[in-house]
């Protein structure tokens, strides 16, 4: 009875490392084009997104922001919604 709990417990950790494992090598691909600026299988849909969210919180992706004016400008849309 024992060893069946064992075993059983075995097979999830090994299974939780295999769904954690697997996503690694797309994901780290993905992220390398992203910081290197190409395109990617996904830019059209998130590109999409990214314009949207920065057209309702009002940056400018063009211009020079620092992060504190980007979460200034963001956190000032969620909580002082016009």
């Amino acid at each position: 009875m024992q060893s069946a709990h064992i075993t059983s417990d075995m097979f999830r950790i090994f299974s939780v490392e295999i769904v954690l494992t697997l996503p690694v090598r797309p994901f780290g691909g993905y992220m390398e084009k992203v910081y290197q600026g190409e395109r990617s299988l996904l830019s059209p849909i998130i590109g999409q997104l990214e314009k949207g969210l920065y057209r309702i919180t009002g940056i400018d992706r063009d211009s020079e922001m620092d992060w504190k004016l980007k979460w200034t400008r963001i956190l000032r849309q969620v909580y002082i919604p016009s």
